[in-house]
């Protein structure tokens, strides 16, 4: 019985949005004893450190991308460790921060460089004024 409540709370947890109040007190629960029945919901990614499995922890690390290794505990961005939009394997050896190959970084750089130019030329403009 108690193993068919385990599956239900986590059936009902990660496939809907209902929120844990409302599933605590449909399943009969206290939100503690809710959150003690819910299992890491598998990433379908594997660790890049090891045999173990990426997870996310909960449902709001589902909806941010944040995955956990069920082994070792690495843990990380999901977009750092699967393919891009191409089927191309992502760049999860490259420091964050630094130039990628397809220039992310560096069109953040331009582009942060350009609006910077704008506000001087904006603030230049209101100073002459006065």
């Amino acid at each position: 019985m108690e193993e068919d409540l385990v599956s239900r709370a986590n059936a009902l947890y990660w496939g809907s949005e209902a929120s844990v109040n409302r599933l605590a007190e449909e399943l009969d629960l206290s939100k503690g004893a809710l959150y003690d029945m819910i299992e890491p919901y598998p990433a379908g990614i594997p660790c890049p450190h090891g045999d173990g499995e990426m997870r996310y922890a909960n449902r709001t690390a589902r909806d941010r991308g944040f995955v956990a290794c069920d082994q070792c505990g690495f843990e990380d961005e999901e977009i750092h460790l699967v393919g891009d939009q191409d089927g191309f394997p992502a760049e999860t050896d490259q420091p964050r921060g630094q130039t990628t190959a397809n220039g992310t970084s560096t069109g953040r750089l331009v582009g942060s460089a350009l609006v910077g130019v704008a506000v001087g030329v904006l603030i230049a403009g209101l100073v002459r004024r006065r």
